[in-house]
């Protein structure tokens, strides 16, 4: 029997159906996922392993064992047959890649600006991104500017305007500006 979502009905063909977000919603036809629009109609084949919402013109998709974006119409981002490895994200504003070993981040339309200098990189949270430096781990802008120093051992993103961070062998929670909220004093921290 067919299900009723938002006024929409959803054929039995569909074994699972996401939220719509950017106008359409993944789908998942015999162990893969695809994407309808408001009307029922399958837009986007289900050719891919899993599948993220879309969130300003792309989503997230796994196949072959890798993350990959790609836009309304199907195409990936960025072009096939760049060697990058996405994380997945939902704010793909900027989206934090790999390429060899290090990470950098890319805008929509798949250039460089930030460069690939990271040993690690969060997707931005907050508008600020975790980053590893030499085993340290610190904040950017997105303008790529180092806005809170690479200084902890250990660092979690952003979440209400706090961090939690680990700094010489004490937990401790930060603000935006890297000033400290709650003194590094515990033995574990947690984001908020």
């Amino acid at each position: 029997f067919p299900v009723t979502i938002c006024n929409l009905v959803v054929e039995e063909k569909f074994s699972q159906v996401g939220d719509f977000n950017d106008g359409l919603a993944a789908v998942k036809i015999a162990n893969k996922w695809g994407y309808i629009n408001p009307n029922g109609k399958l837009v986007i084949d289900a050719v891919y392993d899993d599948a993220g919402d879309f969130i300003s013109g792309f989503a997230n998709v796994k196949s072959g064992g890798k993350w990959g974006f790609i836009g309304k119409d199907g195409s990936m981002f960025p072009s096939p047959g760049r060697r990058f490895k996405f994380e997945s994200n939902e704010n793909i504003e900027l989206i934090n890649v790999q390429k060899g070993d290090k990470w950098g981040f890319l805008n929509k339309e798949g250039k460089v600006v930030i460069p690939f200098i990271y040993d690690e990189a969060h997707p931005f949270i907050e508008d600020l991104a975790l980053v590893s430096v030499n085993g340290k781990y610190g904040y950017i802008s997105k303008s790529g500017h180092l806005q809170i120093p690479a200084i902890y051992d250990i660092a979690e993103d952003f979440k209400e305007g706090l961090a939690a961070v680990k700094f010489e062998d004490n937990w401790g929670y930060i603000n935006k500006n890297g000033k400290w909220a709650i003194d590094a004093q515990f033995e574990l921290a947690v984001q908020f």
